[in-house]
């Protein structure tokens, strides 16, 4: 399957996602920002709906992140297993790969209250993501934010994060190797 098709129909779940008109609207916008990666996450650039708009929609709405995550998920077992079922031979390497991402804050947000920490002498949100690679793949499967000191560590985490994964992709390879993050909070 090829990179623009896997892209195209994860982007149509995931808007499916969304429950109003409106909200595919705004969150299709949300994600062509993202996605045409020439740093335009700045939704000022956007002229197909106002800054406010969106600023509305992430900030007011309460839609799940529980559907848009399985949608995920499911999409990436569904790519998984499409690109093993094309290959011949012995199994390929599966890759996990943890990541800590970190988003600088400054100043007080009471909408971030417990979230807002400082990890590696950054003060912000810190998400701990994994991906699940094999080959040319690299598909997201999950994140958790750290809240701090005196909660799980960001390696906790990143633990609780690979035991969700589904046996299928553990059994789907011969190899699997792990690729994880050195983090220490401050």
């Amino acid at each position: 399957m090829k990179k623009n098709n896997r892209a195209g129909r994860l982007y149509s779940d995931m808007l499916s996602a969304c429950q109003r008109k409106q909200h595919v609207a705004t969150f299709s916008v949300i994600l062509s920002c993202f996605l045409s990666a020439l740093g335009m996450s700045r939704f000022e650039a956007s002229k197909a709906k106002s800054p406010s708009a969106i600023s509305h929609f992430l900030n007011n709405y309460s839609w799940s992140t529980r559907t848009l995550i399985r949608v995920m998920r499911t999409h990436t077992l569904e790519t998984l297993c499409a690109y093993l079922r094309g290959r011949r031979g012995r199994p390929p390497m599966l890759e996990l790969i943890v990541d800590t991402t970190s988003i600088a804050k400054e100043g007080k947000f009471a909408e971030l209250d417990g979230w807002v920490h400082t990890l590696n002498r950054v003060r912000g949100v810190h998400i701990v993501m994994l991906y699940v690679c094999c080959g040319e793949l690299r598909l997201p499967w999950g994140f958790k934010i750290w809240r701090g000191k005196g909660t799980p560590s960001p390696q906790d985490l990143a633990l609780r994060l690979i035991q969700q994964l589904p046996q299928d992709i553990f059994s789907r390879s011969r190899q699997l190797h792990f690729l994880g993050m050195q983090a220490s909070a401050a």
